[in-house]
């Protein structure tokens, strides 16, 4: 809750906001945190005890998208450096903890296309985004191979065991 208070707050502090800015951020900030954090659909990672991979998992992720952020925001070459190393180690230990963390990098594309770039800087750096989004894509085939061999036979071979096939259980989610 507390990685979320401070991605909030830094989210809520960076450009595109401060053009109309918000009174009391860290007041907006706190609340959202405690709603985040006392809401019901938390309680299934915090009460079973195998579900501590998917709290690790959230921790380290918000860890990771908040040290980018500040990477980015940052002025000093060392700080970035920090931070960006910081990101880059908290990204592998989520990724260490639950393999849904190989979304990351969208995460991370994600927060950085809606809230870090300038609108006009699109256009100019629109080369390097595509080269981003590519890059992630092989970054995210890369992990599925170290994880599996063959990705697609190990998704529908887990569904011979059960009474229902993946398309039951796609319908059901």
């Amino acid at each position: 809750a507390f990685t979320f208070y401070l991605l909030a707050h830094l989210t809520l502090n960076i450009t595109p906001f401060s053009r109309r800015p918000f009174q009391r951020t860290g007041e907006i900030a706190f609340f959202a945190a405690l709603l985040w954090a006392a809401h019901p659909l938390q309680t299934n990672a915090v009460t079973y005890i195998v579900q501590r991979m998917s709290s690790m998992a959230t921790l380290f992720c918000l860890l990771c998208v908040y040290s980018y952020a500040r990477a980015r925001l940052s002025r000093s070459v060392y700080a970035r450096a920090w931070l960006f190393g910081t990101a880059i180690l908290s990204g592998c230990m989520a990724l260490l903890s639950k393999e849904n963390s190989a979304l990351l990098p969208f995460m991370i594309l994600g927060y950085e296309f809606f809230f870090l770039l300038q609108p006009q800087s699109l256009i100019r750096h629109r080369n390097k985004i595509i080269a981003g989004v590519a890059g992630m894509l092989i970054l995210f085939a890369f992990i599925c191979w170290l994880y599996l061999e063959n990705p697609m036979a190990e998704i529908f071979g887990n569904y011979s065991g059960w009474d229902f096939t993946m398309g039951q259980r796609l319908l059901t989610e």
